[in-house]
């Protein structure tokens, strides 16, 4: 069944209208990672952010503004702008995945450098005219980025978020019917399966009975 335009942009409006505020939060929104999570009040909800994306997008544009108001002479120490920015880059895969720093403001300040090195490789990428340093600041970036993929899938291929965590054994009694960290997220869930279903229930029935008429008509043969 091919749904029709209108039906597309409903869906996606219904979507984003229940999950907006949780969609960037990448985190259970229980107590345990409280700590992980920027809490913004809203006029009828609180607005759930990660940290960790946040404050690297945030040094993002920092580190673009900073590139592009620069009073040093760009060109000329352009080799002094590419190794603080891969300083700044490589820092986070170094303290915070292979050396294994815990402390959540150590982790914060590492984030918004690990932004402040895309944003100068994004700023020298786009400000030299020069084809050499564009693929320069590409060929950087990117292998750089592959290798902190790398790094953290291995380290947390084998990791449960919810280890530990008290509420687990609760579930498995039967005492509690949802993880606090995930219910609110189902609940958003239940309503668009809900709405989604109603929107599309007259063409799925239509769609069924296309399908299944010639079995229906050689049965009653």
């Amino acid at each position: 069944m091919r749904l029709k335009l209108k039906q597309r942009l409903l869906l996606w409006k219904k979507r984003i209208s229940l999950s907006y505020w949780y969609k960037h939060s990448h985190h259970p929104l229980c107590e345990r990672y409280d700590d992980h999570i920027f809490k913004i009040p809203l006029k009828n909800k609180t607005l759930y952010i990660c940290q960790g994306c946040s404050l690297t997008a945030l040094g993002w544009l920092i580190g673009v503004l900073i590139t592009i108001f620069s009073f040093v002479p760009f060109v000329e120490y352009v080799w002094y702008h590419l190794l603080i920015a891969l300083g700044f880059l490589l820092l986070p895969i170094l303290l915070v995945e292979i050396l294994n720093v815990s402390n959540r403001q150590i982790k914060r300040f590492i984030r918004l450098l690990g932004g402040l090195g895309l944003g100068f490789f994004a700023t020298i990428a786009i400000d030299f005219k020069s084809v050499g340093y564009f693929i320069l600041s590409i060929g950087i970036v990117i292998p750089s980025y592959v290798v902190f993929l790398i790094i953290r899938k291995q380290k947390h291929k084998n990791k449960d978020i919810c280890e530990g965590c008290s509420e687990l054994e609760e579930l498995q009694k039967g005492q509690i019917k949802y993880c606090s960290g995930l219910k609110e997220k189902m609940i958003a869930e239940k309503k668009y399966s809900d709405f989604a279903s109603d929107l599309l229930q007259e063409d799925i029935r239509k769609s069924y009975s296309q399908r299944y008429k010639p079995e229906s008509d050689e049965i009653n043969k």
